[in-house]
């Protein structure tokens, strides 16, 4: 669900570079824990599983069959979530040693950029309005890698990039509250 099922809805923005350095993160202790979605129904679990080789930031949203690797950033006020996607559409998993590292280094690799708020017990997760994506990436010349063989086509970002972007503009042009996904903390 949440970095999950969501991260394909369209308007995600993917990338070639995340935002910043995944062996340089922490993770969000502030999202570990189950969620709900708003009409109750089962959300994710996240956590930070230690696998030896992997960032300490790290973390995973849903079950082992059916999860969503990711690590966090911070730029200014505002927090990202980077999540580690393969280009073929299936989801990489990091819960071997050594997986992650390969991962990162393969032509296969990409992110999904989403920027989500916490509020107490709510989580809203923005994943970006793909008419807003498309035009400031076009603005930045930045081209989708069309590259045949692979499903997923993310913006080739040069490293820093997005981040430098973001920092200057702020979120509202890319993250405009459309659309967007609101869960709540599970209290059980």
């Amino acid at each position: 669900m949440l970095l999950g099922i969501a991260f394909l809805v369209a308007g995600c923005v993917p990338v070639t570079e995340p935002l910043a350095d995944p062996d340089k993160s922490e993770p969000d202790k502030r999202l570990l824990g189950k969620w709900r979605a708003k009409d109750e129904s089962e959300g994710p679990t996240i956590d930070s599983p230690l696998v030896k080789g992997n960032p300490k930031g790290l973390m995973r949203s849903g079950n082992q069959a059916r999860s969503r690797w990711f690590f966090t950033t911070s730029i200014g006020k505002h927090t990202y979530a980077n999540v580690c996607f393969n280009r073929d559409g299936e989801r990489p998993n990091f819960d071997k040693e050594g997986a992650f590292e390969k991962w990162k280094k393969s032509n296969n690799r990409c992110y999904f950029i989403v920027r989500y708020l916490l509020d107490g017990d709510k989580l809203t997760i923005d994943f970006g309005h793909e008419p807003a994506v498309e035009k400031v990436m076009k603005a930045q010349q930045i081209e989708l890698d069309n590259n045949i063989p692979y499903q997923v086509h993310p913006y080739k970002t040069p490293p820093g990039l997005l981040a430098r972007y973001l920092e200057k503009n702020g979120p509202e042009t890319i993250f405009t509250g459309t659309p967007v996904l609101v869960l709540r903390r599970s209290k059980d």
